[in-house]
């Protein structure tokens, strides 16, 4: 069996240290003021990311939504967030549902099985019985 994909999570996505941080900020702080962009962690993250420059895509939106909207709307922020900075950890986020709807809809077969072999089984039980009570020599026959 194959190791599953090792994906970054987003805390990977921001391997900086102190300083490297601090001067992503510096860039950050005066892009979001200059758009009038409120300070909250979506939209921090993503002008963070685009001081990087790492991102080029998500640097291409942010200019143009700035560009088209005067703004940056939050709809569009919450979209992008979704697409470049927790894109990974919903992926996970899928993949680990989907595992779990695989696992009980297994479960849901394996004991649907075994309800049906018991019932089976004490269907052959109970005609054993039946004969038992009447003595013509036949075999049981439980399987």
């Amino acid at each position: 069996m194959s190791q599953p994909e090792t994906r970054a999570t987003a805390l990977a996505l921001y391997p900086e240290d102190s300083r490297e941080a601090a001067a992503l900020l510096k860039q950050a702080v005066p892009l979001m003021v200059r758009h009038n962009i409120p300070p909250n962690p979506v939209h921090y993250a993503l002008w963070y990311t685009y001081s990087k420059g790492q991102e080029p895509e998500l640097n291409r939106h942010l200019d143009r939504m700035v560009r088209d909207f005067d703004g940056l709307p939050a709809e569009s922020a919450a979209r992008l967030f979704r697409e470049y900075i927790i894109r990974d950890e919903l992926e996970d986020a899928r993949s680990g549902q989907q595992q779990a709807i695989n696992l009980v809809d297994g479960m849901e077969r394996d004991i649907s099985r075994s309800v049906k072999g018991s019932q089976h089984f004490q269907d052959r039980l109970g005609h054993c019985l039946d004969m038992l009570e009447e003595p013509t020599g036949e075999r049981c026959p439980l399987s």
